[in-house]
């Protein structure tokens, strides 16, 4: 099972990471929601095989490491207000993924 949670996992940062590349026009509205979705699935997906604080300081880092990339990519910007919504995304996530650990083993 826990291949299977990997797996997800890459698929989803790539998915992320494709995303947030694309060359883009304006910002798109309700952004902050979709950086606190897409990592709070992050976190709930890594949340599954990995420890918690482990998840959430690794994820934040691809988060700031892509935030970085979009610098690179016409008509990206890199917000620290969209790092902050993926660090809380993934913390988010992770709390998600240990609750429903703590319930699946009851």
């Amino acid at each position: 099972m826990r291949r299977v949670w990997r797996t997800a996992t890459l698929i989803w940062m790539a998915g992320i990471l494709l995303v947030s590349l694309l060359p883009g026009g304006p910002a798109t509205p309700g952004g902050t929601t979709w950086h606190l979705a897409g990592y709070g699935v992050l976190g709930i997906l890594w949340g599954q095989w990995q420890a918690a604080w482990l998840v959430w300081v690794l994820a934040t880092a691809y988060g700031a490491a892509i935030e970085g990339l979009q610098w690179l990519i016409p008509g990206r910007l890199a917000e620290v207000s969209d790092l902050l919504a993926n660090a809380l995304g993934v913390l988010a996530g992770v709390g998600i993924a240990g609750i429903w650990a703590r319930v699946r083993r009851k």
